[in-house]
């Protein structure tokens, strides 16, 4: 069984002022990671958003378009409250 690769997370809590009021070390491979930001945007009463990264699609003709015609990728932004 291939073992699945982990990175070193550090969660931080501040208060308003500023205060660390929690620091911690987690070790997520990356479903763990994507299921923990998930949770911590509910806990904080944010909008759910997708953080996994699509690959560009691929132009439809034999050639290759320059970057600069590409479209952009769309970035999501929490709604104002």
């Amino acid at each position: 069984m291939a073992r699945l690769r982990t990175r070193r997370y550090l969660i931080e809590v501040k208060d308003p002022k500023g205060a660390t009021i929690f620091l911690n070390a987690a070790y997520w491979d990356e479903k763990e990671k994507r299921v923990a930001i998930a949770q911590l945007a509910r806990l904080a009463d944010t909008p759910e958003v997708n953080f996994h990264a699509e690959p560009a699609l691929e132009p439809k003709s034999g050639r290759q378009a320059s970057s600069s015609q590409r479209a952009k990728p769309k970035t999501a932004r929490p709604a104002p409250r």
